[in-house]
């Protein structure tokens, strides 16, 4: 439906909570914790999830959700191309930065056209930086020394990195297929029953903290330069959120007219990388810098130069094309008779190889499982931004259906990310999230519209190499306030625990400082691990390299095992806010399957049979059915005496 004139719902909720909600929502990345699912923003909104403005709207709106998701996306890129041992000037930096964005248009796509429906943008997640890191500091990954490659012909530098590439593609694309079984089974809506705010706070906090030595180490390459740039960001998106510039607007009904436009707040990362780039710029033409200053503007031009106009960003080569449960059936069915594998190009398929932008991808348990722990804070993260965008979108509330369904599709996002190639894999944006509150613009088509322009500007050569210009301080200050607001996001989810109790204060400091203390005393004590079995030392080397996984899994056991009352665990406080929401049948009735949630297509199909009731990620998935079914089974270990455990209440 276009409609050339929004119309108001003048229906607001004098609630107090909800108030404070709002508030909470301008954080970079939220925690499910953070939601409160049964209140939503019900007025103001212009247009709605499942209204379409004119095309002209949509375009401008759409670069908008673009520029919002630029800077973190940039920033994925740089973070991970030195650990990929690839040199500064090599244009194959560029070509991973089109690569990414190409891919978080494609998923973005996915997401919002068949997974939760909802105004949503994909981009790399932070969370896959920690297995990724772990994996490569392995000594088999090490990076030659300088002399090695300064010797190296440049096809010998080229399969240096890409050999990596390969093995984080591999790991990636299996971690993502765990991920999408997750949604497809309907398993998120029961495992969260046991991850209680005590587990948040560490599993999303150490995301940030566990990457100080890479921010820190990008910042180092010029403090100054890395300072002006977290001062900059600071000012921009603190000190002038609030402020408004004089904009211009056009109706048909009113004409021109000057309207307040929150740009500081919209734009502070841009904003931050345009002048700092333009204070190294002025430096470098001055002379005030040395000419291996990371700071100057010149260090990488020639890669302008190098790199071609135009560049499609493939997933497999010539017209080669491939499944991916092949390869996946594939490396199981080799693993199972040889223990360890590569994949081989004609093992594979039956008549042609999966040779992508990178080569052939190879898989290693050890990889794969560690990437799952990245898999499972990425989940984190997204299940809480659903509810957020519901509610900011004034969307009907969010059924089990959708959210399994949006997993799902996210799995499917990290597994179209691994099979091009762009080192990472994807989840939701909660800045751009956080943008439907500003523009009060909530249609699922702006956001296609944004995944488009990402999709155009990844096939333009010229801009990633364009991109990979930037002076690598001016990231590491973007990199340092980021992952810093990560780690708040997740030390926020303490609010709802009693910081009096003994318990809490031993299961919160001890799963912090293990997370962080026992990945770094293994990545100074590589090959320190030896059971007899080469898999079985890769796969404990990279978990215990995984800071994520080491200080969540403390968290679990002792906050699901230690004793400890419901109130004093912070539970009472978390349902209070609305996220325990198995609620009441007849409350989960009224969820079953709203139209703004329903597929594109099909539906007649999917309503016509009762078989479809049954499948998590179908629009008419009945939650009760499942949950009546094993009820009895947690009542018969439920105990008499105590009722500390959370999913008695959940059942």
């Amino acid at each position: 439906m276009v409609r050339d004139k929004p119309v108001y719902e003048l229906k607001i909720e004098q609630n107090v909570e909800e108030n404070e909600m709002l508030n909470e929502i301008d954080e970079p990345k939220v925690s499910i914790v953070d939601i409160k699912d049964e209140d939503r923003v019900k007025g103001d909104i212009l247009y709605s999830v499942d209204e379409v403005p004119r095309w002209y709207l949509c375009i401008l709106l759409g670069i908008q959700q673009f520029l919002m998701m630029f800077g973190s996306t940039l920033a994925y890129s740089y973070l991970v191309t030195p650990k990929l041992c690839i040199q500064e000037t090599d244009p194959a930096r560029g070509y991973i930065t089109s690569t990414i964005f190409f891919v978080s248009g494609l998923g973005t796509l996915i997401q919002s056209t068949f997974g939760t429906r909802l105004p949503i943008i994909q981009g790399p997640s932070s969370a896959f930086l920690i297995p990724i890191f772990a994996t490569l500091s392995l000594p088999q990954w090490k990076c030659p020394s300088e002399e090695e490659m300064l010797s190296a012909t440049k096809e010998e530098l080229q399969e240096i990195w890409q050999i990596r590439m390969r093995e984080i593609q591999g790991a990636i694309i299996g971690a993502s297929i765990l991920e999408m079984v997750i949604g497809l089974t309907g398993v998120i809506g029961m495992i969260h029953q046991w991850l209680t705010p005590l587990v948040f706070v560490p599993t999303i906090s150490l995301v940030g903290l566990s990457l100080f030595e890479e921010a820190g180490f990008k910042a180092s390459k010029n403090w100054g330069i890395a300072v002006i740039t977290i001062l900059l960001l600071v000012l921009f998106s603190q000190y002038l959120g609030n402020i408004n510039i004089p904009g211009c607007s056009y109706s048909r009904e009113t004409g021109w007219k000057i309207k307040q436009l929150p740009f500081f707040k919209l734009f502070p990362v841009l904003l931050t990388i345009v002048i700092a780039w333009v204070i190294c710029f002025i430096l470098t033409a001055a002379g005030a810098l040395g000419p291996t200053n990371s700071a100057r503007t010149d260090l990488r031009v020639e890669t302008m130069y190098s790199s071609p106009w135009f560049r499609f960003p493939y997933p497999g080569k010539s017209e080669r094309f491939v499944l991916l449960y092949v390869c996946f059936v594939k490396a199981v069915d080799m693993y199972v008779k040889n223990v360890t594998f590569e994949i081989k190009e004609d093992h594979l398929h039956l008549h042609f190889g999966l040779s992508g932008q990178w080569g052939v991808p190879t898989v290693s348990i050890g990889a794969v499982f560690g990437m799952f722990t990245g898999v499972l804070a990425s989940v984190i993260e997204s299940v809480g931004d659903y509810y957020a965008c519901a509610r900011l979108a004034s969307a009907p509330p969010l059924p089990p259906s959708a959210i399994n369904r949006g997993i799902f599709a996210e799995g499917l996002c990290c597994i179209v990310s691994g099979i091009w190639g762009s080192g990472g894999g994807m989840t939701s944006y909660s800045q751009n999230i956080a943008a439907i509150r500003i523009t009060k613009v909530a249609s699922r088509r702006v956001i296609q519209y944004g995944a488009v322009t990402m999709l155009i500007f990844a096939v333009l050569g010229k801009f990633g190499a364009f991109l990979n210009t930037i002076p690598e301080p001016i990231i590491g200050g973007i990199i340092c306030v980021m992952f810093a607001l990560v780690t708040g996001v997740g030390l926020s989810n303490v609010r709802y625990v009693d910081l009096r109790s003994s318990r809490n204060v031993f299961i919160l400091g001890l799963s912090l400082f293990m997370g962080i203390t026992i990945p770094k005393w293994f990545k100074g004590h590589p090959g320190i691990i030896d059971i007899g079995n080469d898999v079985a030392n890769h796969l404990i080397t990279v978990l215990l390299n995984t800071s994520v996984f080491v200080g969540g899994l403390i968290a679990f056991v002792l906050d699901n095992s230690i004793p400890g009352t419901d109130e004093e665990r912070g539970l009472v406080k978390w349902r209070e806010q609305g996220l325990e929401h198995n609620g009441s049948e007849a409350e989960q009735l009224t969820l079953s399957s709203p139209s703004t949630y329903d597929l594109p297509f099909g539906m007649n199909l999917i309503k016509r049979y009762k078989i479809f009731k049954y499948v998590p990620i179908s629009p008419t998935y009945d939650q009760n059915i499942f949950l009546r079914k094993v009820r009895p089974l947690f009542i018969r270990f439920k105990s008499p005496k105590k009722n500390n455990h959370n999913i008695d209440s959940v059942i």
